[in-house]
């Protein structure tokens, strides 16, 4: 449970049930950061918004490999957790899951590796992003829209893991249950399962 004491069932307004059922309804079960959002259903809304403009304009494979390395770096077993499980779910690659959850990047290819370590990159310091950077990404193949859309996704994924994190809210057994301890354990940057 989160650091921070959620409504109970008889305090739950009509407005927060129905974060938590929309949540239940995307996962098969209510997540734990969901009672959190339950206390802001405006924010939860918005996120929703901003996360979906992000995810739709990429295509899903490279969003969810290029979210996995921000999530990493950010240290969010969260985020790792539940977007490995989404790489293999929605995207259908096992593959890749398992190289991203090993950090060594270089088996998925160039183009891919390459925006992985500008998500990392984004995390650690946006900053001390350069020129060079950006070029490197496009002689690796990428697009200017591949450039923005994973500068947005690291971006975005910031607020999301931070916000997780700052209020302790620990990543879902059933995503450790899922991913099992071959995927789980290297994902678990940060807070363990709960």
């Amino acid at each position: 449970m989160p650091f921070i004491a959620t409504p109970s069932e008889s305090e739950l307004t009509d407005e927060a049930t129905q974060v938590l059922q929309q949540e239940e309804a995307n996962w098969g079960y209510v997540p734990n950061y969901a009672y959190l959002f339950a206390m802001r259903p405006a924010t939860h809304r918005a996120w929703g918004a901003l996360v979906g403009s992000v995810r739709n304009a990429m295509e899903r494979r490279l969003y969810e490999l290029v979210t996995i390395a921000a999530a990493r770096a950010l240290r969010s077993s969260y985020c790792s957790m539940a977007h490995t499980q989404f790489l293999i779910t929605k995207a259908d690659d096992r593959t890749g899951a398992e190289v991203a959850a090993s950090g060594n990047y270089e088996r998925i290819g160039a183009k891919e590796a390459a925006l992985m370590r500008y998500a990392e990159q984004i995390v650690l310091d946006a900053s001390a992003v350069t020129q060079a950077d950006i070029d490197t990404l496009r002689v690796a193949g990428a697009s200017e829209d591949e450039i923005v859309n994973t500068a947005l996704a690291a971006s975005v994924r910031c607020f999301f893991a931070k916000f997780l994190d700052a209020t302790g809210v620990q990543p879902d057994r059933q995503l450790a249950e899922f991913l099992g301890p071959e995927l789980a354990m290297p994902l678990t940057v940060g807070r363990v399962p709960g």
